[in-house]
């Protein structure tokens, strides 16, 4: 149950840097792990570039240089998540805030 529990949060942690950042890197989502996770610095490293890594594998992101960006897809799947969770009231105003940010 604790694995599932640390998924589940690496994840949020890495759904709240989507939608607030217009650039993902690696290094960020490491720093943002390490503080909110108290994760071991080499071991945040390695989590944030195994999710940034499958999710451009997925076609979600799109890597550009050092760095990952949203794909249409990718918007598509984040709104299609944000509207059915039910605690996501939090991320759905989040979301509309980047989005007019990207337009």
């Amino acid at each position: 149950m604790k694995r599932i529990e640390a998924k589940n949060k690496r994840f949020l942690t890495l759904l709240e840097h989507m939608l607030t950042a217009e650039k993902l890197a690696t290094s960020e989502l490491a720093q943002l792990l390490n503080q909110k996770l108290n994760l071991a610095p080499n071991t945040a490293k390695a989590y944030s570039s195994q999710l940034l890594a499958d999710l451009a594998a997925e076609g979600i992101l799109e890597r550009k240089g050092r760095s990952y960006t949203l794909t249409p897809k990718g918007w598509a799947l984040l709104f299609t998540f944000i509207d059915r969770t039910p605690f996501s009231e939090k991320y759905f105003d989040m979301f509309f805030e980047r989005l007019t940010r990207n337009l």
